[in-house]
């Protein structure tokens, strides 16, 4: 205290509050912070009795523990809080022969905090004991200390076990792709620890002890002091027994289908050139109508053949993925004019016609190169489907700012009644007999782009094929 100031001087510079109580309960001074605290002035309070200014007080704990401490001669620490002001208070408050002189300061942003803190750990709590992901963690000595419920079926043993162990412990029997021990200095764990950097997507095997076996995706990360140190590491992992299954039955599948496609692609289709090849080699010895009729009609199988050929690669190609397929845009009247050439040749007894004009060049869909075995299986259908000697199809393409639609409309038999699901799910696909690959070959291209292919009848008969393909 400087010379010439005063004790009042002293508690004025304070961030604590603090006001004083002679016998009587009348307030004889307060200090500034004080003021601002109770949100009343020094005018207002002091020569007041303390329970007439502030008489929401009396019967709370500031009544009693006040009172207690003026009758026993202790003093009195407490935290309350304070209705009308809505602030929580901690208070110190001491008492003499003269009165009771009490010393406090607001603490509701601390009580805040913690009931934050207190309400974010229940939180986390109830995440970590529900969450369907397993969850570990293990501290900065290698301990297991947490496991979630989870976490016990995945490993195949009770959290108190899991948490007996290290989590490098030799009883853990964790293998790697080719079945052999996965070493401590690959385990995820010891990499955090090793580089104090999160692993993610590390798989392993584990087998559990009555002999069952797991693989597990593990994501490790760590968690730090103040000066960066590596204080815990949290494991969580998840079952993708069944996802690496798969990837296994599709690496299979895959295998198998390059074997088919190779026989489609060399083998099928050279024989079949053969074939058309001997019907030329006849048709230069042979001058009867009757029998160029009937090698007209193998010329016809024959390309047929060749077609179902490109339809069986395409549909391969379209199984072997997984999934979504890389689109780009794919300009439509190339695609429509490439077709309706190729299937004019294909099937020169068949009239193909084109109602109203093709887009323009520029008008482009979301597709890839196989738009054209979506087209050419649809008019390849519109005629092998069709009890007419001579069909005819008529295209026609209808376009919005948003999508193109290519219509193709046969004058066939129509529609059976169990056909209008052609192109549901589930109802034609690889069973189908003849050309119904082509159509599961069209139908599962466009949904791949994000279109939708439509079947409707024909007027007076036949059937319609609509594509509706999205605009780039």
């Amino acid at each position: 205290m400087r010379p010439t100031e005063t004790p009042k001087d002293v508690l004025d510079r304070v961030s604590d509050g603090f006001f004083a109580v002679d016998t009587d309960w009348r307030v004889t001074y307060v200090n500034r912070a004080g003021e601002a605290f109770l949100d009343v002035t020094a005018e207002e309070l002091v020569g007041e009795v303390l329970w007439d200014v502030f008489p929401a007080a009396v019967g709370t704990e500031f009544y009693d523990a006040y009172h207690r401490a003026v009758e026993t001669g202790e003093p009195a620490t407490f935290e309350s809080y304070y209705e009308p002001l809505e602030s929580w208070f901690e208070v110190r408050a001491f008492p003499s022969d003269s009165g009771l002189s009490v010393y406090f300061r607001d603490v509701s942003e601390r009580r805040r905090m913690e009931a934050d803190l207190r309400r974010e750990k229940a939180l986390l709590e109830r995440v970590f004991e529900t969450t369907p992901v397993a969850l570990v963690v293990v501290d900065a000595g290698g301990e297991i200390v947490r496991a979630n419920d989870r976490a016990e079926t995945l490993l195949g043993i009770t959290g108190s076990e899991i948490t007996e162990r290290t989590y490098d412990h030799p009883d853990w029997k964790l293998y790697d792709e080719t079945g052999e021990t996965v070493e401590r200095e690959s385990l995820p764990v010891t990499r955090v620890f090793e580089t104090g950097e999160a692993v993610i997507g590390a798989e392993h095997g584990i087998e559990h002890p009555d002999g069952s076996r797991l693989w597990l995706s593990v994501n490790a990360v760590p968690l730090t002091d103040a000066d960066g140190s590596i204080r815990r590491v949290v494991a969580a992992f998840e079952d993708v027994t069944d996802r690496r299954d798969r990837e296994s039955d599709l690496e299979s599948a895959n295998r198998q289908f390059e074997i088919l496609n190779r026989i489609l692609r060399h083998d099928v289709r050279n024989d079949v050139g053969v074939v058309l090849g001997w019907v030329e080699l006849l048709e230069e010895r042979l001058d009867d109508e009757e029998s160029l009729e009937l090698l007209a009609r193998i010329r016809r199988t024959a390309r047929d053949a060749l077609r179902l050929t490109e339809t069986g690669k395409d549909l391969i190609e379209v199984l072997s993925t997984d999934g979504a397929v890389p689109l780009e845009p794919i300009a439509v009247e190339g695609v429509l004019a490439d077709e309706l050439a190729k299937h004019r040749e294909m099937y020169p007894h068949a009239t193909f016609r084109v109602e109203g004009e093709l887009p323009d060049a520029d008008v482009t869909v979301e597709a890839n190169e196989m738009l054209s075995s979506v087209v050419g299986n649809v008019l390849t259908n519109a005629v092998q489907h069709n009890d007419t000697d001579e069909p005819t199809v008529e295209l026609r393409v209808g376009t919005t700012d948003e999508t193109v639609t290519i219509h193709v409309a046969d004058d066939g038999p129509g529609l059976a009644p169990n056909e209008g699901a052609v192109f549901d799910r589930g109802e034609k696909g690889l069973d189908s007999d003849g050309t119904g690959l082509g159509l599961y070959l069209v139908d599962e291209l466009v949904s791949r782009y994000g279109g939708e292919v439509r079947v409707a009848g024909n007027e007076p008969r036949g059937t319609v094929f609509s594509i509706e393909l999205n605009r780039t």
